[in-house]
């Protein structure tokens, strides 16, 4: 498991203990459980929870009685483990993303989102994504090359201008490696572009100046409706970032970009 900065270490799957109580509360809220616990232990994820009104520490404890039972049960089946590449279109994907466009500017509203992001959004060349690989079409979007934000507020007070690349993008992937800083969720009826730009907005917010963190997101479909997981990793423990295929169809996108700018205005 990897640390999280600071004294504030999060849980980890190792430290969990089996509470059934749990479990049954994870059963209620995905299709696939087992599937969803495997996504969510990947790394530790401190001060969250992808289920209103359960800890992050409670859903472990959950996900915790299926690492029991599969200690017992051998496992088949491998996994794809990937380094963290550029965004690559597949053959299929290759035939429909003959265009591009540019998004116009404008400014995030954090009370349709909850987020905290306020920056105005400089306009930024987008990629057309096929939606054919994504069981919704939620993924089927204009997916940003950049998140461009122009006089960004952080916690230190000051303004900055903050850029986030594209990085990968991919269905039924979870990032292995980092150190969670913060997380939050958005409804799964808001707009993924709109998304995208919050959980930037909420990364540049939340991190120090000499940080180049990792923000990804996912859009993940249990039995409550899809929902949007937001969260912004600290590059500075050192752990290499990653994707793992977990060939889930539940995990219906996922997003990975790095900041490349970040300078005060």
């Amino acid at each position: 498991m990897h640390p999280s900065r600071g004294s504030n270490k999060p849980k980890s799957p190792v430290d969990s203990t089996c509470n059934t109580k749990y479990q049954s509360t994870i059963k209620k809220n995905f299709y696939e459980p087992q599937a969803f616990c495997r996504f969510y232990d990947a790394f530790p994820r401190g001060g969250g929870s992808p289920i209103p009104g359960v800890t992050a520490e409670d859903v472990m404890d959950g996900c915790a009685c299926y690492d029991h039972e599969q200690s017992v049960t051998s496992r088949s089946g491998k996994t794809r483990h990937h380094t963290t590449q550029q965004q690559q279109p597949t053959a299929a994907q290759s035939a429909n993303d003959s265009t591009s466009e540019t998004t116009s500017s404008n400014s995030i509203d954090a009370s349709v989102t909850g987020a905290i992001a306020t920056g105005s959004v400089i306009a930024t060349t987008a990629t057309t994504v096929a939606d054919t690989p994504s069981p919704s079409g939620s993924c089927g979007l204009p997916a940003p090359t950049a998140l461009n934000y122009k006089n960004a507020p952080n916690h230190d007070g000051n303004e900055y201008h903050a850029v986030f690349t594209s990085d990968f993008f991919g269905y039924s992937d979870t990032l292995i490696g980092g150190s969670t800083v913060t997380q939050t969720q958005y409804p799964g009826t808001i707009e993924p572009e709109m998304a995208l730009y919050s959980c930037a907005g909420l990364a540049a917010l939340a991190q120090n100046a000499t940080d180049r963190p990792y923000m990804s997101l996912y859009l993940i479909n249990g039995l409550a409706g899809p929902q949007w997981f937001c969260e912004m990793l600290d590059p500075v423990a050192g752990h290499p970032y990653g994707w793992e295929d977990l060939g889930e169809k539940y995990i219906e996108c996922a997003f990975g970009y790095q900041e490349t700018v970040f300078t005060e205005v």
